[in-house]
């Protein structure tokens, strides 16, 4: 929820590095 009520610059920030760790996790467990 705090993404959306973030700006976009933050929310790109936030998503990309929740992104960015989930398809981590993802890529390892592959």
């Amino acid at each position: 929820g705090f993404s959306l009520e973030a700006p976009d610059g933050v929310r790109f920030l936030t998503r990309s590095r929740l992104l960015t760790q989930d398809e981590w996790k993802r890529l390892e467990a592959t």
